[in-house]
């Protein structure tokens, strides 16, 4: 087994950038929260901001676990369960494309022997 070197650091970008749009969203969806703006008077628009706030936290915790996986991917032993990691990530929304490309180029390498 290999290791992918442009897998790993398209994870570990991946992982950052979702880690970093999430904390610019967090804020900005608690200060919606606190003082008490509504964006209408739907029932879905006035539950937005918490939509905001799940999906910020939920890209943190995603973005900490690509960077996690990114470092598996710099392991012979531990490359393919981290490119799966990252690939399963990345398709769940955090980190967008890059991490899905770096799984997927991390998975190709590791399966080479």
């Amino acid at each position: 087994m290999a290791v992918s070197r442009a897998g790993y650091i398209l994870c570990l970008i991946g992982g950052i950038l979702s880690i970093f749009g999430s904390l610019i969203i967090l804020p900005l969806a608690i200060w919606f929260l606190s003082t008490g703006i509504s964006l209408g008077d739907g029932p879905l628009l006035q539950f937005f901001p918490w939509l905001w706030v799940v999906g910020a936290t939920l890209g943190i915790i995603l973005g900490v676990l690509i960077i996690i996986a990114s470092q598996w991917m710099k392991k012979e032993e531990t490359a393919k369960k981290g490119s799966i990691v990252c690939l399963i990530c990345g398709i769940l929304g955090a980190g967008g494309i890059i991490t899905i490309i770096g799984g997927i180029l991390g998975l190709v390498k590791a399966g080479e022997t």
